[in-house]
């Protein structure tokens, strides 16, 4: 089972929310996919899907009352300029105000995956289906074969460089937590300060966690009790996939986050069993399991307040730098980060420049001549 996440929830009541809107074969694509893909990741297509149903609703591409009377056959008939339209309008569609000086439009990323997500339903429908009558799958043509999306290509070099700036050093770290423990209520108002002030010990446990084993924000808020191995010093996760595994963590990650768990009931009036680890206080004063939404605010806030504001993924990236320079390999990286293939694991590895500048420099120190 996945990490029972706010986020994972509201993926899943949306799947159920939007499957009776669709035509069967859209819904039979659904129920194939539902174990194949994480319901964040099913969600998303359905979005796609359903943006780009209602785009060949609106320009009259094709004749349908509603998504549901869409028949397969349409899909079939798609030109391939009538796709590359859509893919132009995802890409080009302002997102924020026009009246702004930088209107926001979507990354070149999520167009990409829109595409992705219609990519997925025409292999559905044209390889994995079998009409009950012709055992063949519902038509042939896949006219998203030949739709690509150019993604701006650059070097890992160049990436780790542009990474490098986002990312903090193994004494950032350091400086970073007793920041938090020490100077930063004095940037708060008054109305401010309670609310830090009782959070402060998860908070630390949070930042301490991330930073000390790679783990996603969407596994360390789905983090139990029953995942935490003080003494054997690792956590369980459930991964993409829903795949369980186990990560190493620093001991003095182990130190902020036992801390927490021992003044977890008191502050947060929890009792001790509450599965999850990290609880947040709503306004209502109803404590519950913290949000994907609530972690990232909360790594912002105070990486910003540091001076370099960073997001939960890219603690991966700092967490990945510091393994490699404490001479880990690339394949138990792999590993710690939850990695499918070693190319992945290898984009959080690159040297930066000052490394790399180092390493040129040494060439041309004097050789000792025999």
């Amino acid at each position: 089972m996945p990490a029972v996440t706010p986020k994972v929830i509201q993926a899943e009541r949306h799947i159920e929310d939007a499957t009776p809107l669709f035509p069967d074969y859209v819904r039979e694509y659904i129920q194939a996919k539902k174990t194949k893909y994480s319901p964040l990741t099913l969600s998303g297509y359905l979005y796609n899907i359903e943006n780009f149903f209602n785009w060949l609703l609106g320009e009259g591409i094709v004749a349908a009352k509603s998504i549901r009377d869409i028949h397969y056959d349409s899909l079939a008939t798609l030109s391939k300029k009538d796709v590359e339209l859509f893919v132009d309008k995802m890409a080009n569609e302002i997102l924020s105000g026009e009246d702004e000086l930088e209107p926001k439009k979507r990354s070149k990323t999520s167009v990409a995956r829109a595409v992705q997500a219609l990519k997925s339903l025409f292999h559905y429908l044209t390889v994995e289906t079998e009409d009950k009558v012709t055992q063949e799958p519902y038509f042939n043509r896949n006219v998203m074969l030949k739709i690509t999306v150019d993604l701006e290509l650059e070097s890992k070099s160049r990436r780790s460089k542009r990474i490098e700036k986002k990312t903090y050093k193994s004494d950032e770290i350091d400086e970073l937590l007793e920041f938090i423990s020490g100077e930063y209520a004095a940037t708060l108002s008054s109305r401010e300060l309670p609310y830090f002030e009782m959070n402060k010990v998860r908070d630390l446990a949070i930042l301490a966690v991330l930073f000390g084993s790679g783990i996603r924000g969407n596994e360390l808020v789905g983090l139990k009790l029953k995942d935490v191995y003080m003494k054997d010093r690792y956590l369980d996760v459930i991964r993409k996939g829903d795949k369980a595994d186990s990560v190493a963590i620093r001991p003095s990650s182990l130190t902020y986050l036992a801390n927490y768990l021992n003044q977890r009931s008191m502050i947060y009036n929890v009792k001790e069993t509450y599965p999850y680890v990290f609880v947040a206080k709503a306004p209502d004063g109803t404590v519950k399991q913290m949000s994907n939404q609530t972690l990232i605010r909360l790594v912002k806030k105070y990486t910003q307040a540091y001076g370099k504001e960073i997001t939960p993924h890219k603690a991966r990236y700092t967490f990945s730098k510091q393994y490699q320079l404490e001479g880990g390999t690339l394949i138990g990286l792999r590993d710690q980060l939850g990695h499918q293939n070693i190319e992945t694991t290898s984009l959080y590895t690159t040297e930066s420049m000052a490394e790399q500048k180092d390493v040129v420099n040494r060439m041309d120190k004097p050789k000792n001549k025999k």
